[in-house]
């Protein structure tokens, strides 16, 4: 009895041991997970997008990130109801974590409704602005007016604090960086001039932009890595009185750097083309359709280098520096805002006046212009310049003067500044054909420089006179024979008559 007792008692202990070693072990092995926490600390780093998507962001900073930093782009966060501390959908619990991972921005919008935002910061030379904020989930929005012209807006996006360590996932990310990506777009315009030498002429604007590279969050692939923009437009606005479009001459095409050849939109509805008279000026609208757009996305996921090239001529009619902007709104925003990209080419026309001194009455001297020293020294039809009227002649007034309106400056061609002796560089001749009356003929070109809208250029022109006046004809020794001959002469008459009359007495 004795025995068996002793048996269950053992039995029981070993019961006891094993279920101590149980409990033992699991309280050996628990663990207390961390309590979200209050606050978490933000940083957001702008930059912009490049060619490659990189992957997903987790929230961990990211040291090799790629991407040029924008710098002064303001950030503003807005606390969506109810998902503070303590609040039913708290981001710290359970159903928080459930409603955020169900949660659009659209419905995050909705829910904020009114309420304002609170501005987080600018970025600085680094792309990065930075803050403590409380737990809870956030709308975050770039400020569209703060950022550089040329720069597209980043969508916005929703910031849920805190969010799980997604390195070892059994705790919360004290510090939080983000990195939105902006597309960073520029636009130039060139002109060609150098040719046109006077107003009336054919003058060559192009104006290219670069695409926008709208990252794609549905990408599957390189090919569709950049989604259409919302918008796309370019406007540019011509003063009547400086200079008149040719409208058949405008054509918009998409230009590669893969193979540097320039394409003519396929698609004939793939932009609208619009002429705009208004008081004083007219202006020129091309505007992307939905499938002009997405045209340039698929050019841009082809060649992220690709740019839209507008190209159209004038008539130059003043002459003036003439600066022509064009206006390249790369999206919605830009265009609502009106913040535009500028982009501008300058040419500049003159007047030079001659005026001729050396006499009191210099009217009616001649004179063609030349584009060259050997073309004026020949004094043919080659390289003599014809205004766009037909002027091929200027003539002095009554104050020995004329002024010839209109030409190109010598020191200004194709948008920019030439030196003398460089390609571009042009100098003006001018040969007498007629000299004013009582004056000598201007034997050699006069060279022309015109460096300014409104140029004066004084020639002195030789009178007949010193050197230049020579005797009457039969010269002054002849007279004075003649005048001797005709005294003899009449002494003889005299001396003869005398004689008769002795005789007859």
């Amino acid at each position: 009895m004795m025995n068996k007792k002793r048996g269950l008692l053992a039995a029981a202990g070993a019961v006891l041991t094993t279920v101590a070693m149980v409990v033992g072990g699991g309280a050996a092995q628990a663990v207390t997970l961390p309590n979200p926490p209050d606050t978490v600390n933000v940083t957001i780093t702008k930059l912009e997008q490049p060619d490659v998507l990189g992957p997903v962001a987790s929230g961990v900073q990211d040291p090799a990130a790629v991407g040029t930093p924008i710098e002064g782009v303001t950030f503003s966060y807005t606390l969506v109801p109810g998902t503070a501390a303590g609040q039913a959908n708290d981001a710290g619990t359970n159903a928080g974590q459930n409603y955020a991972a169900d949660l659009t921005v659209a419905a995050a919008r909705a829910a904020i409704s009114d309420t304002p935002a609170t501005v987080l910061g600018t970025t600085g030379p680094d792309g990065t602005v930075s803050g403590t904020l409380p737990r809870g989930v956030y709308l975050v929005d770039e400020d569209v007016a703060s950022l550089p012209l040329g720069v597209t807006a980043a969508e916005p996006f929703l910031m849920t604090l805190p969010m799980t360590d997604p390195d070892t996932l059994d705790g919360w990310l004290a510090d939080l960086s983000i990195y939105p990506k902006s597309s960073v777009i520029s636009a130039d315009k060139t002109v060609v001039n150098r040719d046109v030498l006077s107003i009336g002429g054919s003058v060559a604007w192009t104006v290219t932009a670069d695409i926008p590279t709208v990252a794609n969050p549905a990408a599957t692939g390189p090919s569709d890595r950049f989604m259409a923009p919302d918008h796309f437009s370019i406007a540019d606005t011509l003063t009547d009185a400086e200079l008149t479009l040719a409208e058949s001459s405008v054509a918009v095409t998409i230009s590669s750097t893969v193979d540097g050849v320039s394409r003519t939109l396929a698609n004939p509805d793939a932009f609208v083309a619009t002429t705009t008279p208004q008081s004083g000026s007219t202006t020129l609208d091309i505007e992307f359709t939905e499938t002009g757009r997405a045209a340039l996305a698929a050019a841009v996921n082809a060649d992220p280098d690709a740019r839209v090239v507008l190209s159209f001529e004038t008539t130059v009619a003043a002459a003036a520096a003439i600066t022509n902007t064009a206006l390249v709104y790369p999206n919605q925003d830009a265009k609502d805002l009106g913040r535009p990209l500028p982009a501008s080419a300058e040419i500049r026309y003159g007047s030079a006046t001659v005026e001729l001194t050396g006499g009191a009455d210099l009217s009616g001297a001649v004179f063609r212009i030349y584009t060259s020293q050997a073309d004026a020294l020949a004094g043919g039809a080659t390289g003599r310049l014809v205004m766009a009227d037909s002027t091929d002649s200027w003539t002095t007034g009554e104050d020995g003067s004329f002024t010839i309106e209109g030409l190109r400056l010598s020191d200004w061609a194709d948008g920019a500044a030439v030196v003398a002796g460089s390609e571009g560089y042009q100098t003006y001749w001018l040969v007498q054909t007629t000299a004013p009356e009582g004056h000598q003929l201007l034997p050699d070109p006069i060279e022309l420089d015109l460096t300014s809208v409104s140029q004066t250029l004084t020639i002195e022109q030789a009178p007949n006179t010193g050197a230049f006046v020579l005797p009457l004809t039969g010269g002054q020794g002849t007279a004075v024979l003649t005048v001797a001959g005709l005294a003899i002469l009449g002494f003889v008459l005299v001396a003869s008559r005398r004689r008769r009359d002795d005789a007859a007495v």
